[in-house]
């Protein structure tokens, strides 16, 4: 009863959250729809764990979907994916050769915390993560460096998976290809098949035909 309707294009104050929403809102900011908001909660999020706090049924599918097509549609190049986890298994169970042997899922960062505070009846912070940390103490030369490192080497690692899947996608559209091409040419040999009978059947009507003139 915090929210009595949903804004359209404002978001959702974190204040207004129980602490239900709140634990929820941790969880799907970690593994559904990533967000660093710490002070509000952008409506079509806070409807997501409203409904699945009250137990509302609603088609799951299509709001991964509209998620997808609306990161696909954006021109912001630093969004976090929706979804990932389900996309990353969704990508490796079409295109499994993308993956080398003895490559294996990459594991989270950092686990999900939830403060011990938001079992009680206390106040705890909405989003407590690496963000929140960092900008409350300033980094050190050797930090920084290593965080540019861990960041080149997660860049590389992304960039490698990428012509992986693109190299995979390729040979499959090869494939396709090939296979178009060589209906294609089967048909044209019928084609020419049915042509050449159809002229030795004209032919040897003609060849009849003089035949009997030359006999009468």
């Amino acid at each position: 009863n915090q929210v009595k309707v949903w804004p359209k294009k404002q978001k959702v104050p974190a204040v207004k959250l129980t602490q239900k929403y709140v634990i929820l809102n941790r969880i799907a900011a970690a593994n559904w729809v990533p967000t660093r908001h710490s002070s509000d909660i952008v409506t079509g999020l806070g409807k997501l764990i409203y409904m699945i706090g009250t137990g509302t049924k609603f088609n799951a599918g299509q709001y991964i979907f509209n998620q997808i097509v609306q990161h696909a549609k954006t021109s912001v190049t630093k969004q976090p994916i929706a979804f990932p986890t389900i996309l990353c298994e969704i990508i490796l169970s079409q295109h499994p050769s993308i993956r080398y042997d003895g490559e294996s899922s990459k594991a989270r960062e950092s686990t999900l915390t939830i403060h011990q505070k938001l079992f009680s009846k206390q106040h705890a912070p909405d989003i407590v993560g690496p963000s929140n940390a960092a900008a409350d103490t300033p980094m050190t030369r050797k930090e920084m460096i290593a965080m540019l490192e861990a960041t080149c080497k997660e860049l590389d690692e992304n960039k490698l998976q990428y012509e992986r899947m693109i190299h995979a996608l390729k040979l499959e559209e090869a494939a396709a290809e090939a296979a178009s091409a060589g209906v294609e040419e089967t048909m044209s040999s019928v084609d020419a098949s049915a042509e050449e009978e159809e002229a030795d059947s004209e032919a040897e009507e003609e060849d009849s035909g003089t035949s009997g003139s030359g006999s009468v």
